[in-house]
């Protein structure tokens, strides 16, 4: 009789793991998404933190990162002449919401109970923040009468909109979710407790 197969792949492999249950995604697709968040959620962060940073000298800066905002600020010159709405956002973005984006990242690979209060939390923030940021600039442009963004379609619509948009809908997703999950364990609570009354 042939010995019978390891109940699961660590060592060593008669260790008793209770309630142990192989992963469904590739190790492969695991560390990539988790790279993936990483970058974003830290290249996002320390380009913020970098506008807030150098923001009255971020005309001058031939960094990449300068060099970046001066691209973008084709779209919004904001950036580029120390507007207090777009400082004051940036330093709240770089000093809350970008440390709990990268918490929340954590919350959510290691699939703790937190993720879903701190995912709405942190979803509304960012959502709150990009809708002032369009208010504002529309506001600007069809009452003030001054546009930040140059004429050129490509830099209102691949910067200005395609760079900001998902910012709203991506949190307003991961929003909804939460939302429906919380729901769902507020129901089942309440089920679990109605059974026990009686």
């Amino acid at each position: 009789m042939s010995p019978s197969p390891p109940l699961h792949p660590y060592y060593p492999l008669e260790a008793e793991i209770t309630g142990y249950v192989a992963n469904d995604r590739h190790f492969l697709a695991l560390i990539q998404i988790f790279a993936f968040v990483c970058l974003v959620g830290l290249g996002a962060t320390y380009a913020v933190c970098y506008y807030v940073y150098n923001f009255k000298t971020l005309a001058s800066r031939q960094t990449l990162f300068g060099q970046l905002w001066k691209e973008y600020s084709h779209s919004d010159s904001r950036y580029l002449t120390q507007d207090p709405f777009v400082l004051c956002m940036e330093t709240i973005t770089a000093l809350v919401w970008g440390p709990l984006s990268l918490l929340t990242a954590y919350l959510i690979l290691t699939s703790h109970p937190l993720r879903h209060p701190l995912q709405i939390i942190v979803s509304l923030g960012h959502m709150y923040g990009d809708i002032l940021y369009y208010g504002t600039s529309f506001f600007d442009h069809h009452v003030a009468n001054i546009s930040h963004c140059r004429p050129e379609p490509f830099y209102f619509y691949v910067y200005f909109v395609g760079m900001n948009a998902p910012w709203i809908l991506i949190p307003a997703a991961l929003m909804w979710r939460s939302m429906s999950y919380i729901g769902k364990a507020v129901s089942r609570l309440r089920e679990l407790e109605g059974k026990k009354k009686i």
